[in-house]
């Protein structure tokens, strides 16, 4: 049964006069002496939506529209990403009342007092306090969660591992399918900052530590050690929550400057990686990821394509045999990683990245394929990035699992 949908008379008789409730909200705050500013209205809805715009850039503007099921007006104020207030009343006047004073930057404690139709959160109370206050209720709000999670106590020992570190303390903390995530600012949409995710061991499956792109980072067998991995994968400038969105949250110079060297300019389509110090063995685990694989893959040595033997027999080989190459399609958008079996104590690929624009996705790409093979090989860098065009000057070094992820190289 659909609801009852009220006549326009209903609503309110200004409503009705005039047909459009931004004109009604202006013509009752000229009616009762209150600035609302500009009031706009919803072009789709003009009967039921309006927006009165907000004097203070903390504060966004005022949603008004109408609730058909309650028979009356539904308010909903909202600043850097979080929820300020809700509140309800079938009084056209006091919603005016309340336009004015949110537009005009009054406290919400205030706002409360003089309008008790309208609910302010401890979130939003938080807020109007500092980011710090915001960041401090959302952990209290975890350990709340931990209460109510007692037959799980290995999320709670995660938690609680996770409060006792400072730099992750310092961080808005939340969750998603009980995956504990930082961002470093207190409003949605969050900016995860490169701040890996926490997921607690369950169900026999060990604690997990997760990039925000989803990557595997590391399993371990403790809390502790998950969030001590956490913390190696955080950037030096990794510094407390700050009040507003993603678009509000501080920059990272040092990923910025990572990012800049895998474009076109510095890198070209096509870099060179080069790790030292490795074995056959490391080999032999690089050709089973790629052969063993659902990835379509091509070996040859020169112009033949013969099976693909182990990398020991690629090595074996005379010298004046000719080159080997190893190639894996890694779907786009990054099309293909080509390795050079040339030297047993040296891992030699190439990463073709022409499919990507220059920004934060090839550097992603460089470090989801760098965890990647520590997975499959346990090799876990430095892997030095050259130019297409200058294959023996490094300009990258990048890490798996380290301290360290990203090292800029003169």
């Amino acid at each position: 049964m659909k609801p009852e949908i009220p006549e326009p008379a209903w609503l309110s008789p200004e409503v009705a006069y005039v047909g459009d409730l931004a004109a009604a909200l202006q013509r009752v705050a000229v009616e009762i002496g209150v600035d609302v500013g500009d009031v706009t209205t919803n072009e789709h809805s003009p009967l039921s939506h309006a927006r009165v715009a907000s004097a203070v850039p903390e504060r966004e503007a005022l949603g008004v529209s109408v609730d058909q099921v309650n028979r009356c007006f539904s308010l909903g104020g909202w600043g850097q990403g979080i929820q300020l207030l809700t509140g309800s009343t079938d009084d056209l006047a006091e919603v005016v009342r309340l336009a004015h004073v949110w537009r005009t930057g009054v406290p919400l404690v205030e706002i409360r007092r003089r309008a008790p139709f309208v609910t302010v959160s401890e979130r939003a109370l938080a807020h109007e306090r500092g980011p710090e206050h915001v960041v401090a209720y959302q952990w209290r709000q975890l350990f709340a969660d931990v209460e109510e999670q007692a037959d799980w106590p290995e999320f709670g020992e995660l938690v609680r591992a996770a409060y006792g570190e400072p730099r992750l303390r310092q961080l808005y903390v939340y969750t998603s399918h009980w995956s504990i995530q930082f961002s470093t600012c207190t409003g949605f949409p969050f900016a995860h900052g490169g701040v890996p995710h926490l997921q607690a061991a369950h169900d026999r499956s060990p604690y997990r530590v997760v990039s925000p792109c989803d990557v595997l980072v590391g399993e371990t067998t403790t809390p502790q050690e998950a969030v001590a991995l956490a913390v190696r994968r955080l950037s030096d400038h990794t510094g407390p929550a700050v009040s507003g969105t993603a678009e509000a949250a501080p920059t990272d110079p040092w990923w910025e400057e990572a990012a800049r060297r895998c474009g076109r300019d510095a890198c070209g389509d096509v870099p060179r990686f080069l790790l030292r110090e490795v074995t056959v063995a490391h080999w032999e685990a690089v050709f089973n990821w790629v052969g063993g694989g659902r990835r379509p893959w091509r070996y040859a040595e020169g112009g033949a394509e013969p099976p693909l033997p182990t990398a020991a027999a690629v090595f074996a080989r005379p010298a004046d045999a000719p080159p080997a190459t190893l190639q894996m399609s890694l779907g786009a958008p990054a099309s293909i990683l080509t390795f050079y079996p040339t030297l047993a104590n040296e891992l030699c690929f190439d990463l073709d990245l022409s499919m990507l624009a220059d920004g934060d996705g090839r550097l992603t790409t460089l470090l989801e394929l760098v965890d990647e093979i520590w997975r499959k090989t346990q090799l876990t860098g430095p892997f030095l990035m050259a130019p297409q065009t200058d294959p023996a000057r490094p300009i990258l070094a990048v890490h798996a699992l380290s301290g360290v992820r990203l090292r800029l190289l003169d």
